[in-house]
């Protein structure tokens, strides 16, 4: 399970960039202008997200951890957390809470990476159904599935925790790819 990639080789940096055409999957669009989040004021930027392209900046200011929470549903009983916490300078993908399914693993992944979070910090997703993906930066990228039961399970945030931070994003409902295959 990998999106089509463009792979390019920047100051000696291998680095990997959705595949320009999957623009062309866009469907309807909304916009979510700089605002400033907190631990207690998430910004939800979809509430129905199987099917979605995010385009995320963060200005991560003071804050110690900021991100995602996936796939939530009202009652909390069900979320994932994809975020960067700025102190262990780690990526994370927390699945702890990411499904009422039985046999689905629920685990943290993480990993050291480093960030220069003076700047703004852009994070690029495509979901689809199970699969997420993720660009940091224009330049790297991660891959995970996430399983939840509940049809509710749909809502999409940007948090941080900490100190305030700032945060916009771009989000596009995907169409389905009108693909011709011959097996």
């Amino acid at each position: 399970y990998s999106i089509p990639r463009k792979w390019t080789l920047e100051n000696d940096k291998l680095c990997q960039n959705p595949l320009p055409a999957l623009k062309e999957l866009r469907g309807i669009h909304s916009t979510f202008p700089k605002r400033t989040i907190t631990s207690s004021n998430p910004y939800l930027v979809s509430e129905k997200g199987h099917q979605l392209e995010i385009d995320a900046t963060f200005y991560p200011n003071d804050a110690t951890r900021f991100g995602f929470i996936l796939f939530k549903n009202p009652n909390q009983s069900e979320y994932s957390r994809i975020y960067y916490d700025k102190e262990k300078q780690e990526l994370v993908i927390d699945r702890t809470h990411s499904s009422l399914r039985e046999q689905i693993p629920l685990n943290i992944s993480k990993d050291h990476y480093s960030l220069n979070c003076s700047k703004p910090i852009k994070i690029h997703l495509y979901i689809d159904g199970s699969v997420v993906e993720g660009f940091i930066n224009n330049q790297d990228t991660f891959t995970t599935r996430i399983f939840p039961l509940k049809e509710n399970s749909t809502q999409l945030e940007l948090f941080s925790n900490g100190n305030a931070t700032e945060a916009s994003a771009d989000v596009w409902k995907i169409k389905e790819a009108k693909i011709k295959t011959n097996f």
